[in-house]
């Protein structure tokens, strides 16, 4: 149960960063180019080195 709170926090902490990076990145490259890339994103995660 300890081990697991701090992972808990992380996560949010994490996922809110990417979240406001996101959104704050769509300005500097638009939206449509900030879908493109999310959704080959995953792509790029599972066929990467």
């Amino acid at each position: 149960m300890m081990l697991a709170c701090p992972g808990f926090v992380g996560v949010a902490i994490a996922s809110t960063v990417a979240t406001l990076a996101f959104i704050s990145g769509m300005t500097y490259v638009g939206a449509a180019s900030a879908a493109m890339i999310s959704n080959l994103e995953p792509v790029l995660g599972v066929f990467s080195p």
